[in-house]
């Protein structure tokens, strides 16, 4: 699913490529879905036994926050949300 997306948002990006704004927005969404595997790993290797049960739950957690904060900042900014 996470390969899907990935080429979905890339492909909108290289579309997009003339048009700054809504490029970032897609290339912003590619960032955020290689963020999850990177810090799925990095947990695994660094948390100990105790959270390794939990890594998907916090990647997954965390790209949402980070997606979530980025749509707050560009309502309160009073732009466009949709790419």
């Amino acid at each position: 699913m996470q390969l899907f997306g990935f080429v979905l948002f890339y492909s909108f990006a290289i579309i997009y490529k003339k048009d700054s704004f809504k490029h970032m927005r897609f290339m912003v969404g590619t960032a955020l879905i290689m963020i999850g595997p990177g810090l799925s790993r990095t947990l695994n290797e660094y948390g100990g036994a105790g959270i390794t049960a939990y890594t998907a739950t916090i990647a997954l957690s965390l790209k949402t926050v980070l997606a979530a904060a980025l749509l707050g900042k560009d309502l309160l900014s009073k732009k466009s949300w949709i790419p």
